[in-house]
């Protein structure tokens, strides 16, 4: 009678592990695919910007790449950083901020409270900015010398405002 239990135990169990490991097997190549066209849109985003322009046709490319890419890893707090940062070189801190908010949805780090500053600032909203950069350096407290120098430079800069830390 046990070895009838055992049997039934092992027809019905070895199925579904073969199930679960088809899934996760499934879930880890969604998520390579996704960091695989992040790291493209990155890779090419480095490039226009040492070529020092970045065209807006190419900026919504990558947008358009990287809704695809998080649609096969929505968990992956990257794509949301870097849609934000797309739309802050397109100088549209609204959406900017949509996207970082996305990210801090997903997981609070300091480099999206300091991309938040940074829309916020270009947005001209430079109480919201202060008080995300206060949260960035609660974060990670590294961050509040190099915070020091930007708003010095912003200090003399005066009405020419550096947008970026």
């Amino acid at each position: 009678m046990r070895r009838v239990a055992g049997r039934r135990l092992v027809v019905i169990a070895l199925p579904l592990a073969l199930v679960i490991a088809g899934l996760e097997v499934w879930h880890a190549a969604r998520r390579i695919a996704s960091s695989r066209i992040a790291a493209r849109v990155e890779q090419r985003s480095l490039v226009l910007a040492r070529r020092g322009a970045v065209p807006p046709a190419a900026l919504s490319q990558h947008l358009k790449l990287l809704r695809r890419a998080a649609a096969l890893d929505p968990t992956n707090v990257t794509i949301p950083l870097m849609r934000g940062s797309q739309y802050l070189l397109l100088h549209n801190p609204q959406a900017a901020l949509r996207a970082y908010n996305q990210g801090l949805a997903l997981e609070p780090r300091a480099e999206i409270y300091l991309n938040i500053g940074r829309a916020q600032r270009m947005a001209g909203d430079d109480d919201a900015a202060a008080v995300a950069f206060r949260h960035a350096v609660d974060l990670d407290p590294s961050l509040n010398r190099d915070l020091r120098v930007f708003f010095e430079r912003c200090r003399r800069a005066g009405a020419k405002r550096p947008d970026s830390p």
